[in-house]
This record gives C-alpha cells, structure tokens and sequence, in this order.
C-alpha cells in the first residue's frame, strides 16, 4: 500500500512539474534569466545573442 502511495506522489510531482515547465514555455519565460549574451548554454540563446548583436530583433 505504500508503495502505491510513494508512487501516486512522484507522479504528481512529475505532473505539476510537466504543468509548470509548459506554461513557462507558452509564456516565452527563459529558464536562465533571459541574458543571452552571456549564457551560451543553449543553441537558441546563441542565436538570440547572435542576432542582438547584430541589430536584429529576436524572437
């Protein structure tokens, strides 16, 4: 019976996370702060501060 319980428990920390992380996602919200230009630990926050360099404007 515990072991029922330890698992309906990790399942929903594995949702709730799943919820928050999508939502985050949908709202444009960046896991690392959002300062590109000098970060470089994601291909889309090189290509983010690539193009603010150059002028452009991001997505």
């Amino acid at each position: 019976m515990s072991t029922i319980l330890v698992l309906l428990g990790v399942l929903l920390l594995a949702a709730a996370a799943t919820y928050v992380l999508r939502r985050d996602k949908k709202q444009g919200k960046s896991c690392c702060g959002g300062n590109c230009a000098s970060c470089g630990a994601c291909h889309r926050c090189a290509e983010n501060a690539k193009s603010k360099q150059a002028g452009q404007i991001a997505c």
